[in-house]
């Protein structure tokens, strides 16, 4: 009787171990489906996504926009700064996030081979297909960064005036998610602000992670706090330490442009 006591707890620990086994299996599958890839992509994307404020602000600024492309002063900077950018995307395939008025999407699409310009406001991209491109060469998209999906190999990745807008504790991971849109081995460039004293919006705040602020007016009175941030070499240094990517950062008076080649190994996302 003792034996067959012990044989069949043994049988129930067995069984209960591969229940267990299979659980845990069938939980790993299922967290790989595309759906629940995509909500936890989401979910980890969340708390750098931009935030409400930020979008309206840019949706009521989009019919004055492109007067800060007007300023005397920054047209030297903004032509170096449109040069280098249409060298690098010559004959490439571009995805651009963040386009705005599409600005910078007329410069690509100079010298790309294709560019699909998105951008999360409609009123934004409103403005920018009423622009004069390349026939064929530029589609438009109402898309979120956070949330986005392609479906096509794209060779660059550019985004705009965006990353200031990215919280510094979120920076890496907000890199890594945008590797995913694009190729292995694929170029990312971004352009931002230098600030300059007495050019720039001062600011107004900062946070305990080192995020700065600006109050932004626009021209109904409305005011809104927005993050901006400022990057320098420094700061890159310590993001990009002991990953497998070097970069290039170049500063054209008023603005800053860094472009380097994601690992051609994975969709690396820096973490």
């Amino acid at each position: 009787m003792r034996s067959d006591t012990f044989y069949l707890i043994v049988q129930i620990g067995i069984l209960a171990l591969r229940l267990c086994l299979l659980t845990r299996c069938t939980a790993r599958l299922g967290s790989s489906a595309p759906g629940a890839m995509v909500q936890a992509r989401q979910k980890q994307l969340k708390s750098y996504m931009i935030n409400d404020e930020t979008v309206q602000y840019y949706s009521r600024r989009a019919p004055v926009y492109d007067a800060l492309y007007e300023n005397p002063e920054r047209q030297s900077d903004l032509i170096q700064t449109a040069e280098a950018l249409k060298s690098l995307v010559s004959g490439r395939k571009v995805l651009e996030i963040a386009c705005g008025t599409g600005y910078w999407t007329q410069q690509m699409a100079k010298t790309a081979s294709y560019v699909l310009a998105t951008d999360i406001n409609e009123s934004m991209l409103a403005l920018a297909k009423g622009k004069e491109y390349p026939e064929g060469k530029v589609s438009f998209q109402v898309a979120d960064m956070s949330k986005m999906e392609v479906n096509e190999d794209f060779d660059v990745l550019f985004g705009g005036f965006i990353w200031s807008h990215i919280s510094r504790k979120e920076l890496r991971t907000w890199l890594g998610q945008l590797h995913r849109l694009v190729k292995p081995g694929a170029q990312m460039i971004f352009t931002d602000n230098i600030f300059v004293p007495k050019s720039n919006t001062p600011i107004s705040s900062s946070d305990q992670l080192g995020n700065t602020f600006q109050v932004r007016k626009l021209p109904d009175g409305s005011e809104y706090q927005i993050m901006k941030n400022f990057l320098d070499s420094a700061e890159l240094d310590g993001l990009f330490e002991s990953q497998d990517i070097h970069y290039e950062f170049n500063i054209f008076g008023h603005y800053w442009m860094l472009s380097y080649t994601t690992p051609a190994f994975s969709a690396n996302n820096l973490s």
